[in-house]
């Protein structure tokens, strides 16, 4: 069942946390229809336009690829790719590097006193990598949809690897 909670509140504490804490930059901006957030290695960009649950989504998600990008040059050129027809070990990659970002956005949840969101995150991890492989392996845009009614694989949190903000190229995030 999709849980009731003020996602918006704890998008600013998230936020809050992550510029105190990480020296990284949230801002908000209206981006290309389509385009949830951007991220450069010292900023995440979230779209006016996301829905509180979907903005809390995308700043977890965001956060744990921007340390991604800070600590692994691999994984950072990974980031930038935009495969069509993708292999099924480049998607087994892809795979990693999308699970991987959630689990460190799950740890900055924990750190903030909100680990009890921890299904839902990785649902809406789940309904992400369903949208991913759909548009990596064919090109096609399909709707985001999150599944409440089905069992569900829960993430585990990752630490936060100690990194230091540089800015790289900015890569948007999309519906």
């Amino acid at each position: 069942m999709k849980p009731e909670f003020e996602f918006k509140k704890v998008a600013v504490l998230a936020t809050n946390h992550i510029e105190r804490t990480y020296g990284l930059r949230v801002v908000w901006r209206d981006l290309p229809d389509g385009v949830t957030g951007d991220l450069d290695g010292e900023e995440i960009v979230l779209d006016t336009e996301n829905d509180p649950e979907t903005e809390l989504y995308v700043l977890l998600h965001l956060f744990g690829h921007t340390t991604q990008w800070n600590t692994d040059p691999a994984l950072r050129r990974l980031g930038y790719e935009r495969p069509i027809h993708a292999s099924p070990e480049k998607m087994q990659q892809i795979h990693e590097y999308e699970q991987c970002a959630s689990r460190i956005g799950l740890t900055l949840l924990n750190e903030i006193g909100h680990g009890e969101l921890r299904e839902w995150l990785s649902r809406f991890f789940e309904a992400d990598w369903s949208f991913l492989q759909v548009l990596y392996t064919s090109g096609e845009h399909t709707p985001m949809e999150v599944q409440w009614d089905c069992p569900c694989e829960l993430l585990a949190p990752l630490p936060v690897p100690a990194f230091v903000p540089h800015v790289f190229e900015h890569r948007q995030a999309f519906e």
